[in-house]
């Protein structure tokens, strides 16, 4: 429950920077663990509201990722290879895996970064990563070969992924900017009669 907690208070601080409609959101897995295969129930998962961090965008698209200072600590038999950080859609239709140490079929402790950030349609004709209209990132971290069954099998001490979204929408104003700019229009029309 402490790792839950650290990543959504990690989670409300995310939108560190936004361009037009391109948004970049900074994830900091540090202190989390790699438990077991996909969707057992030991692994740890976060669902995320991309919508709540940039409100009034919607239809979120994932175009790129990036990750530094991954740094992974197998347990007994694990690799370093091993430790998969997956990002779905919330109904699970879309999905991208992320293995920082995807050749390295050892056992040990090593620091990974992706030098920059990856435009996800150069891997795959299938990406970008399209979230479904609720706007919600489905998060977890698994093992791809579960060495410990209901043991941890890996420490992930440090790491920052960094998700580059885009916005299909423009926002909408809300009410209270409509009535503003209605009344502004209001006042140019009088100005002008006036003269």
């Amino acid at each position: 429950m402490k790792l839950r907690t650290l990543f959504i208070a990690g989670l409300s601080t995310f939108a560190a920077f936004a361009s037009a409609d391109t948004f970049l959101v900074n994830l900091d897995v540090s202190g989390t663990e790699s438990w077991d295969e996909i969707y057992d129930s030991d692994n740890f998962d976060f669902v995320g509201d991309v919508g709540s961090l940039f409100p009034g965008y919607t239809d979120f698209v994932m175009t790129g990722i990036g990750w530094d200072n991954v740094n992974i600590e197998t347990v007994g038999a694990s690799w370093l290879s091993e430790a998969t950080f997956s990002f779905e859609s919330f109904s699970g239709g879309d999905w991208l895996d992320v293995n920082p140490g995807v050749d390295d079929d050892n056992s040990g402790n090593a620091t990974y970064s992706s030098g920059g950030l990856i435009d996800l349609a150069s891997i795959d004709p299938e990406l970008p990563l399209i979230l479904d209209s609720d706007n919600l990132l489905y998060f977890h971290i698994y093992e791809a070969f579960d060495d410990n069954p209901d043991a941890v099998d890996a420490f992930i001490h440090s790491g920052t992924f960094t998700l580059q979204f885009e916005a299909t929408a423009a926002p909408v104003p809300e009410p209270a900017s409509m009535l503003a700019l209605g009344l502004g229009a209001v006042a140019l029309l009088r100005k002008r009669s006036k003269k």
